[in-house]
């Protein structure tokens, strides 16, 4: 997990079932300049979808030594990396704090491919990521990587 960073993840819903939480989202926006000013472009999850679907793993505050659940889906659409995943049953606590809206943004960690920086507007466009994890987190990168429905 050599240069390992750090990006922004907009939830779009989250479901309790039979004490399951599961979360549904866009884990990237293609071409949002974010408060690192970097713009990902689309395309740029293609290659880790598809050599390591599911070797993502799903995490509180980037710990990737203690995951709190599974990604269940990701896939790249238009507007960005959608992503469906569900917590283990024994994160109570981190449920709690996702329904009282304390915890309602998410980030992703990865490592950077292929790059290109514009010195002219100070913007680096991520061509190709490879990622290593979501996080449930308490500040994101983005604005808008917020929760939208529950």
């Amino acid at each position: 997990m050599k240069n390992l960073n750090f990006k922004n993840f907009e939830i779009k819903s989250v479901v309790e079932d039979n004490n399951e939480m599961f979360i549904e989202g866009y884990g990237a926006v293609f071409g949002n300049v974010d408060g690192g000013n970097d713009i990902i472009d689309k395309g740029a999850f293609t290659k880790t979808i598809s050599e390591n679907r599911y070797r993502i793993a799903f995490c509180y505050q980037h710990d990737i030594y203690n995951p709190i659940g599974k990604i269940d889906e990701n896939s790249e659409y238009e507007y960005g990396l959608k992503i469906r995943m569900h917590d283990s049953n024994s994160e109570d606590d981190i449920k709690n704090k996702n329904k009282k809206k304390i915890l309602k943004e998410m980030s992703i960690g990865y490592s950077t491919i292929k790059s290109d920086y514009n010195s002219e507007t100070d913007i680096m466009h991520l061509k190709e990521l490879k990622l290593w994890e979501v996080s449930l987190v308490t500040l994101a990168m983005n604005p808008l990587a917020v929760i939208t429905s529950m």
